[in-house]
């Protein structure tokens, strides 16, 4: 984080101006709605100036008189026509949305898309909308209709990726979650340029087109591999087990849906019984961004500690990684060292052939299934992939290619 104040240029921080342009030069400024890691890094490569404004600043506070008000003449064709999809969803699973439920849903999906409607119809009529908007996430509320605005006025939108450990997976939320209302989207990565490229055509998208798929050189040198003398053993013993958990995202909706988090606690407790069963000592690192905290039965009941510190700040004291989610940006980090690395994959979504290779031969891996609403796991082969991951863990093949 570089902050700096310089005489007659203000504020700035990581190379954006903190603040927003006179409106006399909102067509030629660039505005950056977010400070992501991503957007720094591209600011870096270009000589334009950057002014960092957060898209909240072009809404206001909507009353509840404006709401009712536009309540009144909303026309809830398209509410219907929703509850017509999610009604058929759950036909499909054999489950019967209750008329309690369905009208539920009726009066949040009336209330969002009136709340919508007026942000929408308000920004239409700014006179300070920006030429050249550069976003993170299209799933950023603010970031989506600001976008959809520079857009609907034939200016120019530079969507930005976030979390960098996906250049091995087809990811096809990012179609219709990251890359619509947007002419270009920044990737990290030649590699992930090619695989979004590879599977993009089999994505469901909101856009008739995709934007183009870019990326930019990096202006940093490669990391060195962090070396473990006690890995470049053959057959180096295993004792400490780190299991890092994804997010327990309890009712968050996200377009590409993460574990439920009761069957994922569940799986979690049975992996902690199994490796302590074993031998092993074991230990579990949460998701820092979690709306809920590890059950304190992982500790009181299965003995197995609960870790809050950064990875960077406590990677000597165990022997393995265990991760049940391959495209975590944590991997990245694990997989530049020489440290054993067990996957356990329950993930539906096509890896690259050329890329599981590669990373088969480096970690070991173990394909998850489900019972039911149940993750399991065939425990013989999870065992038996625990010493594979110890012997492969000095391949850096997969890092080398797909991660920079």
């Amino acid at each position: 984080k570089k902050l700096n104040l310089e005489k007659g240029k203000g504020l700035s921080i990581d190379g954006l101006k903190i603040g927003k342009p006179d409106n006399s030069k909102l067509e030629q400024a660039i505005i950056a709605t977010q400070r992501l890691p991503l957007i720094s890094k591209h600011a870096e490569n270009i000589k334009n100036e950057i002014y960092l404004h957060p898209s909240v600043n072009w809404f206001e506070k909507i009353t509840k008189i404006t709401l009712e008000e536009t309540a009144n003449q909303h026309d809830t064709l398209i509410d219907r026509q929703i509850i017509e999809i999610i009604k058929k969803l759950y036909t499909k699973r054999n489950i019967e949305l209750s008329q309690t439920n369905e009208n539920y849903l009726l009066e949040v999906l009336k209330e969002f898309i009136c709340l919508i409607n007026i942000h929408m119809n308000r920004l239409s009529r700014r006179d300070d909308i920006p030429h050249t908007i550069w976003t993170g996430t299209g799933g950023h509320m603010w970031d989506i209709m600001l976008r959809s605005e520079v857009k609907r006025r034939g200016h120019t939108v530079i969507a930005h990726d976030h979390g960098g450990g996906v250049p091995h997976l087809d990811h096809p939320e990012k179609g219709w979650v990251e890359m619509w209302a947007c002419d270009e989207f920044v990737t990290y990565s030649e590699e992930q340029v090619k695989t979004f490229n590879m599977f993009k055509d089999t994505w469901p998208n909101l856009d008739k087109d995709l934007p183009e798929i870019t990326s930019f050189p990096s202006t940093e040198e490669k990391p060195d591999f962090k070396t473990y003398e006690k890995f470049l053993n053959p057959e180096p013993e295993i004792k400490k087990i780190r299991i890092f958990s994804t997010i327990y995202s309890s009712e968050e909706g996200r377009g590409l849906p993460i574990y439920p988090h009761i069957p994922y606690i569940d799986w979690q407790a049975r992996l902690i019984s199994h490796l302590k069963e074993s031998g092993y000592e074991v230990s579990f690192k949460p998701h820092p961004d979690s709306r809920l905290s590890a059950p304190k039965s992982y500790k009181n009941i299965l003995d197995a500690d609960i870790i809050e510190q950064s990875l960077e700040s406590m990677e000597e004291d165990f022997d393995l990684y265990i991760f049940d989610l391959s495209n975590t940006s944590v991997l990245q980090t694990a997989l530049f060292t020489n440290k054993p690395v067990l996957i356990v994959d329950f993930s539906v979504m096509e890896w690259r052939e050329d890329a599981f290779d590669l990373f088969t031969k480096r970690c070991g891996y173990v394909k998850g299934f489900y019972e039911g609403s149940r993750m399991c796991v065939d425990w013989e082969e999870l065992t038996k992939q625990v010493g594979q991951a110890a012997i492969k863990s000095n391949n850096h093949e997969f890092a080398s290619i797909y991660y920079f």
